[in-house]
């Protein structure tokens, strides 16, 4: 193609973006504010487009199209699945956040539930960490793998230690919008007498 020719492809694409009422100069010299990025992208992709479909639509003696057609296709292209990125990788995470926070409360329960059966009415037990209740098998696997994950954070306790003791903390962040939460477990959950 050669530059005369882009230059009227040009021209017309300012044509019909200012037809469309969509300014053609200074995007870059708006005010920033919230949706600047997404305003910004959509003007991109219109004037791709019009670029595009002038181009086209202009008179060729050999048929097929020309390198800057197929430029202009893979630049729409590159910037919608740039604009589909974030909001899909928002959905994800909220979804891996709502399965977190519901996979860590019921093992929280049933941890809370093995070792009150084992520990409740004692107060003379040596210190417990995860290594002693893995060899003992007083939880499960899966259970001493919820204990070793990032988010969990287990400390080691015994008879002697206050009640009020914070031994099990897990973080949680249910999703996109709604933000951290932490569950706790104290050591006089575990060792209250059974009723």
């Amino acid at each position: 193609m050669s530059l005369t020719r882009l230059d009227t492809c040009i021209d017309a694409s300012a044509g019909l973006l200012i037809s469309a009422g969509l300014p053609v100069h200074g995007v870059l010299t708006e005010a920033v504010h919230p949706d600047f990025f997404t305003t910004f992208a959509k003007q991109i992709v219109v004037t791709l487009v019009a670029l595009l479909v002038t181009c086209m639509l202009r008179h060729r003696k050999t048929p097929g199209f020309t390198l800057i057609e197929l430029l202009c296709v893979m630049a729409i292209i590159a910037v919608l699945v740039g604009l589909m990125l974030g909001p899909i990788s928002r959905i994800l995470g909220s979804a891996r956040a709502m399965q977190w926070a519901d996979y860590s409360g019921s093992q929280m329960q049933r941890i809370e539930e093995s070792l009150h059966k084992l520990l409740a009415g004692q107060t003379g037990f040596s210190q417990l960490t995860i290594n002693t209740l893995e060899s003992n098998r007083w939880l499960t696997g899966e259970q001493i793998r919820f204990l070793r994950d990032r988010r969990v954070q287990f400390i080691p306790f015994s008879g002697k230690d206050p009640d009020e003791m914070i031994v099990i903390t897990v973080t949680q962040k249910k999703g996109f919008l709604t933000g951290e939460g932490v569950l706790v477990l104290n050591k006089g959950a575990l060792t209250r007498p059974l009723q």
